[in-house]
């Protein structure tokens, strides 16, 4: 004796979902009252490595986040806590390679102060050195 499955046409209107007509101004009233934004990016993270500028390089890949608030693109990464914002992600990354290396000559000139500086600036050409040519 087998078994057989018996198949039956379904009701495809029970499977459309039902509309309901609704006033779009109160949606978007809604979304500019309460500053609710329903297309959020979401952040991205990418790796630096190699040449950033004609004369520094990325030596060691670097993860950066890039994340969009108020028409702003931010970039930062975890490792150095160093940020760069901008109107586009291109013009964000930039900030943040320049924001990166002004910490790095920063830390440079002061490494010979104490051992917090001068490990600080040792984590930092780990990541980053100069092109040589």
């Amino acid at each position: 004796m087998s078994d057989t499955l018996s198949l039956e046409r379904a009701d495809i209107d029970s499977l459309i979902p039902k509309f309901i007509q609704t006033n779009i101004s109160k949606i978007i009233n809604f979304w500019t009252d309460t500053n609710f934004l329903p297309f959020t990016l979401p952040e991205k993270q990418i790796i630096l490595f190699g040449e950033i500028t004609a004369e520094w390089k990325i030596v060691q890949p670097l993860t950066i986040t890039i994340e969009q608030s108020d028409g702003l693109y931010i970039v930062s990464d975890e490792i150095f806590d160093v940020y760069g914002d901008g109107d586009t992600e291109y013009e964000a990354v930039e900030d943040y390679k320049i924001s990166l290396l002004d910490y790095y000559q920063l830390a440079e000139s002061r490494a010979h102060e104490d051992e917090q500086n001068q490990a600080l600036f040792d984590h930092l050409r780990l990541y980053i050195s100069r092109v040589t040519k």
